[in-house]
This record gives C-alpha cells, sequence and structure tokens, in this order.
C-alpha cells in the first residue's frame, strides 16, 4: 500500500487517506513538494489556544500552515478555467487556491 509512504509519524498523528495512489504519485513524482508537506505536517503542533482563539480572520491554525508553506516557496493560485461546448466557449471560474 502506497500509504506506507507516510511517514510514521504522520500516519500515528493524523488521520491519514490515500486516493488513487496519491502518496505514490506526490512522493515519486513531485518528490519537492512530498517533502515539504511531511516538513510542514511534522513540524505542526496544534494547541489549545489555536482551538479557543475567537475567529475573525484566518484561524491561527491555518496561518502556521501557510507560513510553513510560504517559507518553502509554495504561493496562493488562481486558474482561468472555461468548457467550450460546439465552440462556444464557457467560463468556469474558481477560487484561489492556497497551500
Amino acid at each position: 500500500m502506497a500509504i506506507n509512504l507516510v511517514p510514521e509519524f504522520l500516519r500515528t498523528y493524523y488521520e491519514v487517506h490515500e486516493w488513487k495512489h496519491a502518496c505514490a504519485i506526490l512522493k515519486n513524482d513531485f518528490s519537492s513538494e512530498w517533502n515539504d508537506i511531511v516538513e510542514v505536517l511534522t513540524a505542526f503542533r496544534l494547541r489549545k489556544s489555536h482551538v479557543l482563539t475567537p475567529g475573525g480572520g484566518k484561524s491561527p491554525v491555518a496561518s502556521i500552515l501557510d507560513h510553513g508553506f510560504h517559507q518553502r516557496a509554495w504561493v496562493e493560485k488562481a486558474f482561468d478555467t472555461k468548457f467550450v461546448v460546439d465552440a462556444e466557449e464557457l467560463k468556469s471560474p474558481t477560487h484561489k487556491v492556497d497551500c
């Protein structure tokens, strides 16, 4: 099973699921991104204060994880997508995708 490619620490402290060989694909074809994900999740620790912090903007958990990925040069992206049906273009805007 490719899920065994996920380091034991992550399998112990996170609920990990795999779909369509994602672990093998990431580790073998996108090894830099795989390493970034493993490093960020390994370094992260959920604190009680993260959960108790009142709302109003990005949560402490999201901010910490974003910071870890930004340090590794991950950036927010927007995609310009469309459908073409019988030569007619139909726009299909997406939300921005961040870390």
